[in-house]
């Protein structure tokens, strides 16, 4: 997925690392692969912009000398980059967690939670579902035959249409499990009745986490999504799916930093065990 922005983030190191002088051909020819790279990987051509003159001038500064000045430039590469991918963070489990997770169609919810679980369950967390998507046909289904398969638990009521009703209904059941995983429902927009409705499923259920699913195909229309939903229901952290595949994760990356919301985790493929911690 970021594969190509990696090699050439390597040959750009070691071309500078190799260097007998650092000259302004080099640098140019340096900073003009970091632009193609990172504009090719879909971050926000502005960031590119500021990021590479930044690395530029100091490349450029007389003040430093020799290997000091290979070393400082690769550190300010290493930081920049770093910055605009965000800070890391870990979720730290409480005696009882609750995960709501959010997001639109086709983002990916259901498949992401049954990934949680394994992730969790393995770790030797006590884990749950509950389906309160009550408008998807066949989505608390869904939920269930894909907890079945890492037997973990799964709270649904397909014949119920109100999601508060359902999880009034298993609310004494949850409180036996460390962690809950919230299944919600998406639309195509972030429309008024989505909001409504998961601002009641989140005044009833408290969670400890608001996690917006995004696919990394979405490119820098996640950074749209991150805003509306973090103002609606102050999302906690995003978990960013379909790394596996040919999109441009740089713009989904860079939106989720941009609109200070963490990436706390990343899908890297179909299986559920594809699922790991983001690390900037």
């Amino acid at each position: 997925m970021l594969d190509k922005l990696s090699a050439v983030l390597k040959k750009t190191t070691d071309k500078l690392a190799n260097a007998i002088f650092l000259d302004k051909n080099l640098v140019d020819s340096i900073i003009k692969d970091l632009q193609r790279a990172l504009i090719e990987a879909d971050v926000n051509v502005a960031l590119v912009l500021e990021i590479t003159q930044k690395i530029k001038k100091s490349a450029l500064d007389e003040r430093l000398k020799g290997i000091e000045k290979k070393e400082h430039i690769i550190k300010i590469l290493h930081d920049e980059l770093k910055s605009i991918l965000g800070e890391e963070r870990t979720i730290s489990l409480k005696k009882h967690n609750i995960f709501m997770m959010l997001g639109l169609y086709g983002a990916g919810k259901t498949t992401t939670i049954s990934k949680l679980a394994l992730y969790y369950s393995k770790r030797g967390v006590k884990v749950c579902a509950i389906g309160l998507d009550v408008h998807r046909p066949a989505a608390s289904e869904q939920l269930k035959q894909l907890c079945q398969k890492q037997n973990i638990t799964c709270f649904i009521k397909p014949e119920e249409k109100d999601p508060i009703k359902i999880w009034k209904s298993f609310e004494s059941e949850l409180k036996k499990y460390q962690l809950v995983l919230v299944d919600t429902a998406g639309r195509d927009a972030l429309d008024e009745s989505l909001v409504k409705e998961i601002k009641s499923i989140s005044k009833i259920a408290k969670p400890t986490e608001t996690l917006l699913v995004i696919p990394a195909d979405i490119g820098q229309t996640a950074k749209k999504q991150a805003s509306v939903f973090k103002e609606a229901v102050n999302i906690t952290g995003v978990i960013i799916t379909r790394m596996d595949s040919t999109a441009k994760a740089g713009g989904a990356l860079t939106a989720c930093h941009e609109t200070k919301v963490p990436v706390i985790f990343i899908g890297t493929g179909e299986k559920p065990a594809d699922l790991e911690q983001f690390s900037p």
